[in-house]
């Protein structure tokens, strides 16, 4: 037969085809055609020949008695292969699967009994696959649910929305008396693509129907091709009846059911993570909605105006944190304790990370804005337990957030905290490294798997592997190793020419009009739109370390760490490190002394950006002492005599930049006067046409004090070419500027810099013949860290790594 059937069960007793007339028993055509007389002479058929004695019956014997049958895939296999039904909750299991499926086959064979009277057997992977199967189906379900939802309350949400428009606009007077039923459809239409409906198809006709039907008062007229839309005359006084015949307060109270009802009824957990749209799952969408009226407006022009915007999301989410289904008599807070929201959430977080202060996290619980303290420290022992079971599980402290296959740098330095602060309990000297992901357009990576929180409560955090935490010692052998020989290239000078050029071009830009100077040198440049199209870099920081960073041991440690981190991201790839001057000094003598395991065609070690623009900014700070420049600062009113000699010393780099920018504006001015002087005195010579490079020789060659002046602008530019090859993410601009500004390091007698950037230039340079690859990555603009989607807003990778460790030396910290 074409389905496994009993015929038995078809006989009550008088026959099969008594029981069946008696039952007034019908049936599918095409269930007709399975029991056709063609299909009912070959199964007999087969019967017969199988009945027939064939050649081999000892070997087809033995098999009959050997082998059986699995009833998932009707395949013959070795009992030994096979598992036999033996429990009634698997075959509970197994019918709801079936039924959950639609599976006929698998129905029908079920249908003679339960399966473990029927003695079924089955493969294991085949019942895997068969619970796999249907895993996948109620997914699949689900997320075609989610998806229908909005559309499905899009449409009465966008129609009352209508409605209310044509009634307020009409009662008001402000708008129009009559209305165009095209105008309206856009209207419409517009409303319920901003709610998600994707090309909505609105029928003019049944939409126009629907309005009258709702609206009793509403009339429509043909004029033309066009339909208009108008109220009756007595508008007014039907309006205000009906608004006294329903009463405000009845309105109110259904509004509060409905609302409270889909509050109560939808759920949503946290797992550990804010993904992308965490704070649209938390709240229902009616409650999202209902705030959006509320605050913008209930008309459909006012929705498409607004939407849902951050302030909605925001109160939404504090309404459905404190909505509670039953009164506790005696609790202090009545609220959903099971499912936070985001907002609540990400609220504890600031104020808990930032001050670890219990009562500031309990006055906010207490206002409904944040969850409790108690709660603080569970979740905090949860997202610890999860985030070290995870490292050992991948078997490398690798941070979740992290994604495979996208290049990878990252940074080390020292992390200190001051234990003379007022809330300090303990003091920490330590070593912290961060991790930097740069992902493309094209390829986003691919995510290494969310935290998993257990069931069980944590109250205490795991410690973490000792592969990670125990620093195994070294030391030197040698004094003084020394660096491998490379051959390097001098630089082109003449590279560096049409980069001045831009400098001077805002110098110029700057000193056209004697007012007030509206446009800054990082404006200009962003104007400009020079830098190449970037993502959003990924930031991570490890677990802190709590021995020295400058330790040859510790250096080496991290060294091993991050090798490990990127072959388990980004397998192939050279690592490359970021420091400060001492630990990139350590790390640079740690690959001369162990070349097989760390040397440079192993590790890049790169000197940090932010570390090199502070030095040169120190440099001419000591080119500056007493001469004049930090008076001047004072007698223009720019800066207070100790402000002026904290730039000297580099106090506050971004101030300290801002004052030599305005220092290089004023001496370009004084420059343009000096020239025009030079011009008027050769003025008697007209066959020589005096050029700005030749009045400044020989300006220089007259004057000592306008030589001096001349170099400090001309360093202020070269250390503006460095930041800026940092804000553009342009390699070759960094490589040149690098190449400019040692020479300055030498005449200022800056030892430390002027001998490790000469190393750290000689890298760069030689960069792609060592590591092609790598190369690539620096000159596409893999050198830097985007933090932002900003123009000109790059910065080097120890300036990003600075960043992440002001966030965790923040008052009242402690040492993990």
């Amino acid at each position: 037969m074409p389905i496994v059937l009993d015929p038995a069960r078809l006989d009550d007793g008088g026959g099969i085809e008594e029981t069946l007339r008696r039952n007034k028993a019908q049936y599918h055509q095409s269930c007709r055609l399975m029991f056709n007389n063609t299909k009912l002479e070959r199964a007999r058929k087969r019967r017969a020949e199988s009945a027939q004695p064939v050649e081999c019956q000892t070997k087809l014997r033995r098999t009959s008695l050997e082998g059986q049958m699995c009833f998932i895939c009707d395949k013959e296999a070795p009992s030994s292969e096979l598992r036999q039904v033996m429990t009634m909750n698997l075959n509970n299991r197994l019918n709801e699967c079936a039924q959950t499926l639609n599976d006929g086959k698998l129905l029908a064979r079920l249908s003679g009994g339960d399966a473990i009277a029927q003695e079924l057997k089955y493969h294991f992977a085949c019942l895997t696959d068969l619970y796999n199967r249907e895993r996948t189906y109620l997914r699949a379900t689900k997320r075609l649910e989610q998806e229908r939802a909005p559309e499905e309350d899009a449409h009465p949400q966008a129609f009352s929305e209508l409605v209310t428009y044509l009634v307020e606009t009409t009662r008001s007077g402000e708008g129009p008396a009559v209305f165009r039923l095209a105008d309206i459809v856009h209207l419409y239409a517009q409303r319920l693509e901003q709610l998600g409906v994707d090309a909505p198809a609105v029928n003019s006709t049944r939409l126009k129907e629907k309005l009258l039907s709702e609206i009793p008062e509403l009339e429509a007229h043909k004029q033309g091709r066009d339909v208009l839309l108008a109220f009756q005359k007595d508008v007014g006084f039907v309006l205000s009846e009906a608004s006294d015949y329903y009463s405000e307060a009845i309105i109110l109270g259904k509004a509060a059911n409905i609302l409270r009802r889909h509050m109560l009824d939808h759920k949503s957990t946290f797992d550990g993570t804010f993904h992308e749209l965490c704070i649209e799952q938390a709240i229902p969408l009616t409650l999202l909605q209902f705030v959006a009226m509320l605050e913008h407006g209930a008309d459909i022009k006012s929705q498409l105006r607004f939407g849902a915007s951050k302030t909605d999301l925001a109160i939404a989410q504090l309404l459905q944190y404190n909505c509670y289904a039953r009164y506790k008599e005696g609790a202090a807070t009545h609220r959903h304790s099971k499912t936070e929201r985001p907002h609540s959430l990400f609220t504890w977080g600031c104020p808990s990370t930032k001050t670890r202060k219990r009562k500031l996290v309990e006055m906010l619980n207490e206002h409904g804005i944040s969850i409790s303290y108690d709660r603080v420290l569970e979740i905090s022992a949860q997202l610890g337990d999860a985030t070290v079971s995870k490292y050992v599980e991948d078997g490398v402290v690798c941070p979740p957030v992290l994604r495979k296959g996208l290049f990878t740098t990252s940074a080390m330095d020292n992390i200190d905290h001051n234990p003379t602060a007022t809330t300090a309990t303990t003091s920490f000297h330590g070593t912290s490294v961060s991790v930097f992901q740069h992902p493309t357009k094209e390829d986003k990576g691919e995510e290494c798997g969310q935290l998993k929180f257990g069931e069980k409560k944590v109250k205490t955090v795991p410690e973490l592997p000792d592969s990670f935490t125990n620093v195994r010692p070294a030391f030197f052998t040698k004094k003084k190793p020394s660096p491998p020989q490379s051959g390097v290239t001098h630089p082109d000078t003449s590279l560096l020419r049409p980069q001045l050029a831009m400098e001077y071009e805002w110098l110029e830009k700057v000193t056209v009009t004697d007012g007030p100077v509206d446009v800054t040198w990082s404006a200009h440049h962003a104007s400009q739109k020079r830098g190449k199209p970037f993502e959003v870099s990924i930031t991570s920081l490890l677990p802190l370390l709590q021995d020295q960073a400058h330790s040859v041991a510790t250096v080496k440690h991290v060294m091993d760490k991050i090798k490990e981190i990127v072959a388990f991201l980004n397998p192939g790839q050279v690592p490359v490190i970021a420091a400060d001057q001492p630990i990139y000094a350590v790390a640079k003598q740690v690959q001369w002394h162990w070349p097989e395991n760390y040397g440079e065609d192993k590790f890049v070690i790169m000197f940090g950006g932010l570390h090199i623009e502070m030095a040169a900014l120190k440099s001419i700070g000591t080119l500056l002492q007493d001469s004049g420049w930090t008076g001047a600062l004072v007698e223009a009113g720019i800066a207070s005599p100790g402000t002026a000699d904290s730039f000297l010393t580099v106090s506050s780099i971004t101030r300290t930049r801002q004052m030599h920018q305005i220092t290089g504006c004023s001496l370009y001015k004084l420059l343009k006067a000096a020239h025009m002087d030079y011009s008027k005195e050769t003025d008697e010579q007209p066959e020589e046409v005096p050029s700005f490079e030749l009045g400044v020789r020989h300006r220089k060659l007259q004057s000592p004090q306008f030589h001096f002046w001349y170099m400090v602008l001309s360093m202020e530019l070269v250390i503006l070419l460095l930041i800026r090859s940092f804000r553009e993410a342009n390699f070759f601009l960094y490589c040149q500027s690098l190449a400019e500004l040692i020479p300055y390091f030498f005449a200022n007698n800056n030892v430390n810099y002027a001998r490790w950037l000469t190393i750290h230039y000689r890298d760069m340079v030689t960069l792609e013949q060592k590591h092609p690859q790598l190369a690539q990555e620096f000159q596409s603009g893999n050198f830097v860290v985007h933090k932002s989607s900003r123009q000109f807003s790059a910065m080097a990778i120890d300036q990003a790594h600075e960043q992440a460790n002001a966030i965790i030396e923040a008052d009242g910290v402690r040492s993990a």
